[in-house]
């Protein structure tokens, strides 16, 4: 049960750290955001904002973990959480990148 519950907390890391990062691009396309989105949104929002292409494609794949790492009749095993982690590694670098870029865009206007 370790490997699912670590799977389960790699995930809501991502969707957390998914808010921080695009909370100030969400703020501006959407003023009166005042709320959390889940990964599923967060996806479609990166999608529809035509933000980064590369990102939607590795948050789908952490939703579909997400749904696999919550579904307690999925057998989990060391491989898939080894996978888990490296989706986990690259979304966060995705992110991270678009932060800056946006960082980089706000100080130059």
């Amino acid at each position: 049960h370790l490997d699912r519950l670590i799977g389960q907390h790699l995930c809501l890391e991502l969707e957390e750290q998914a808010n921080v990062f695009l909370e100030p691009i969400f703020k501006r396309a959407f003023p009166r955001h005042q709320r959390f989105f889940p990964l599923e949104q967060i996806s479609a929002l990166v999608l529809a904002l035509d933000l980064d292409k590369k990102l939607a494609e590795q948050l789908e794949s952490m939703i579909e973990k997400k749904k696999e790492a919550f579904n307690w009749g999925k057998e989990i095993s060391d491989s898939w959480l080894v996978d888990l982690n490296q989706s986990f590694l690259s979304a966060r670098e995705s992110l991270q990148r678009l932060f800056e870029t946006n960082e980089e865009t706000s100080q130059a206007a």
